[in-house]
Parts: C-alpha cells; structure tokens; sequence
C-alpha cells in the first residue's frame, strides 16, 4: 500500500464505522402530523414531536387563524406513552367551544388507547386540556 493511500485508510475506515453508528433521523413520514378544519376559518395541527421515537415522547396541538401565514393563535405540548393513532374534532362542549379528541395508542403488547381532548375556545383563543368530566 503507498503512503499516500495508507494516509486515508484510517480516516476514511473510522468515518464510515461512526456514521454507521449513528442513529438515522426520524422524518415526517415516521410521525403522526394531521390537519383539522375548525369553524370560523381555524385550523388545529396535532404532531408527534420532532426527532422524537415513535413510542414515547410528546405531540403538540397547535391553533392557527391562517395556517398558511403561519397565524398562530395558541398551542399546547403533551406527553405521550405510545404513538398518535388519530385526531378528529369531537363534539363541542357545554359552553359552544370546539373540542379536538387525539388517541394514543400504547407501543406495548396491550395496544391500549387513551383518548386526550383539547377545548378551543375562538373567543378569548385558547386552548387547554379538557379535565375530567366538564
């Protein structure tokens, strides 16, 4: 082997073994990202967090005026055990606010789903947990 190859050898061996060590990252295509119409023009996006394994982590739920402008209106982070499954509009509650219901199904061999709902309220535009039962 000449000295020059032999100068790359050992660079060249030690990148590949690191880089085949590395962890691939996660695309959009290995998370749950879903759009949702609401009335008066609202849109919500619920998403797995980025970067994130698809068992455990957290999703957002996130509010725009104009989803196309990037007018954000309010949003909440919560954690997940298990991977969004779906998200779909659920009825509104008592007080007329839109409610969104997101389903987490667990990773484990159980496959059980928990259902977490969102209240938006467009009048003071927010957005919280829904408790209980209110």
């Amino acid at each position: 082997m000449s000295a020059a190859r032999a100068r790359w050898v050992g660079p060249l061996g030690w990148l590949v073994l690191m880089t085949g060590c590395a962890s691939a990252p996660v695309t959009a295509a290995d998370r749950f990202v879903a759009r949702l119409a609401l009335a008066d023009g609202f849109v919500c996006v619920v998403a797995e967090g980025d970067l994130e394994p698809r068992s455990i982590g957290t999703f957002s739920v996130r509010v725009y005026r104009n989803l196309d402008v990037g007018d954000f209106v309010a949003g909440v982070i919560a954690r997940r055990n298990g991977f969004v499954k779906a998200a779909y509009p659920a009825p509104r509650d008592g007080r007329g606010a839109e409610q969104i219901a997101v389903e987490v199904e667990t990773a484990g061999s159980g496959r059980h789903v928990e259902t977490q709902t969102f209240v938006f309220d467009a009048g003071t535009r927010s957005l919280r947990v829904r408790r209980g039962t209110e």
